[in-house]
């Protein structure tokens, strides 16, 4: 018996604290809060493994309880120093021991980038795909475990994907200078040939996140259409991260975004810091606007720095595209602007094409553009956290929406 243990029982034997408490309710504790059990101990959030320690009760309920066993970081590069050999060795026994005591309960899965043939070794350890309720990779793992066709089985139960298109830069291309090189968009987009067949779920939510700076664009986009048609169709919440602009995406791929991918309802962008040199040394091959139909929440958060100049890069993406579905719009900047709205082609254009949305948030967007923002879209919903320095101007924006019909504004820390 352990020293807690022996601690909680009182002197006549019986049980005393939480070691009175019914399997029951011990059991809803232990399954409370985050399971996730990974070979990264900064990512690792379960409290399996401590449990079995505490004592013979504690780690027999621990045992009977399949789904404490079945949410698993597979984190390769976390044991580098390991060595090659002993880390893929530790790794594949932590999985095995986790799925040991997981039963055929539904399964989700973290997979690094790192991990060689992973659907062979899940499937000999009994975790066949047909398990996989939720999945987060990249696109690299992802194209290698739906191409193993002697251990795939399909995704008859996934309904979460979250998938890094890996890319790797072009070399000869920088970020700031050089021609913006596009795909062959020549021949006709043959979609289904030579893929693989997989028969994609219907996902509740599919986040992919593509890295789309100049010098990564092409190979990004290569990596994407490499992904079965039918996953790519699924696409939910889609990341474009270092973007330098929406203008220079290949004809496929503008095509794609517009025609095939129905159910891309959120859109988030990380805007690139190197975007001014768009606007100064390179004009986007697609001049005309990217028309979004089914986006109804888009993020926009701007890396730029403290050059004034620089103010109206979320505002050039934002005009460049048009979301007649848009409800919900978020735009963060590093800094507040200080121009005049109405000097700015960009936002001018971009509240032209907008029309009312259900909830607006701003993070150091200026408080001219905000009161702009405010009396164009007339949003149900506010939320700002702009470092204002004039409290009278807070006070006079608070005054500007107030007669607004079922508006709420507020200050804070925003979404």
């Amino acid at each position: 018996m352990s020293k807690r243990e022996n601690q909680d029982r009182s002197p006549n034997g019986s049980e005393k604290g939480i070691h009175k408490l019914a399997n029951e309710t011990l059991a809803h504790i232990f399954l409370s809060g985050s399971l996730t059990l990974s070979t990264n101990l900064n990512s690792n959030t379960s409290s399996a493994f401590s449990l079995i320690l505490v004592c013979h009760h504690w780690n027999t309920l621990a045992l009977s309880l399949p789904s404490l066993w079945t949410t698993l970081d597979l984190d390769l590069h976390a044991l580098k120093n390991w060595g090659q050999d002993a880390a893929e060795a530790c790794l594949w026994k932590f999985a095995s021991i986790c799925l040991s005591r997981s039963s055929n309960q539904l399964l989700h899965l973290t997979l690094c980038h790192s991990i060689v043939g992973p659907m062979e070794k899940l499937a000999n350890l009994g975790a066949i795909s047909d398990r996989w309720v939720s999945l987060n990779t990249d696109s690299t793992t992802l194209t290698n475990i739906v191409n193993d066709r002697s251990n795939f089985s399909g995704f008859s139960k996934l309904c979460f994907l979250s998938l890094n298109v890996r890319s790797e830069p072009l070399g000869r291309i920088s970020d700031t200078t050089g021609p913006i090189i596009d795909l062959d968009d020549d021949e006709e987009d043959q979609e289904h040939t030579g893929e693989t067949n997989v028969e994609a779920p219907h996902l509740k939510y599919f986040q992919c996140r593509l890295r789309l700076s100049l010098s990564h664009r092409n190979d990004a986009q290569d990596a994407f259409f490499c992904l079965p048609h039918s996953l790519r169709a699924n696409v939910t919440d889609l990341t474009i991260v270092s973007c330098a602009h929406l203008g220079t995406l290949s004809e496929k791929m503008r095509g794609t975004l517009t025609n095939r991918m129905a159910r891309l309802t959120h859109l988030r962008l990380c805007l690139s810091s190197s975007a001014p040199a768009i606007s100064n040394n390179l004009t986007p091959p697609h001049p005309t606007s990217l028309s979004l139909p089914h986006v109804t929440h888009l993020f926009v958060d701007s890396a730029m720095g403290g050059q004034s100049a620089n103010h109206d890069d979320a505002w050039k993406h934002l005009s460049y595209l048009t979301l007649p579905s848009l409800t919900h719009l978020h735009v963060s900047q590093k800094q507040p602007e200080e121009e005049d709205p109405n000097h700015n082609e960009f936002f001018g254009r971009f509240l032209l094409k907008t029309r009312q949305v259900r909830s607006l948030v701003t993070r150091q967007v200026g408080l001219k553009h905000t009161m702009a923002l405010i009396k164009s879209l007339n949003p149900e919903t506010i939320t700002n956290s702009n470092d204002f320095d004039d409290l009278e101007k807070w006070g006079v924006l608070r005054s500007f929406h107030r007669g607004s019909t079922d508006g709420a504004t507020e200050h804070g820390d925003g979404l």
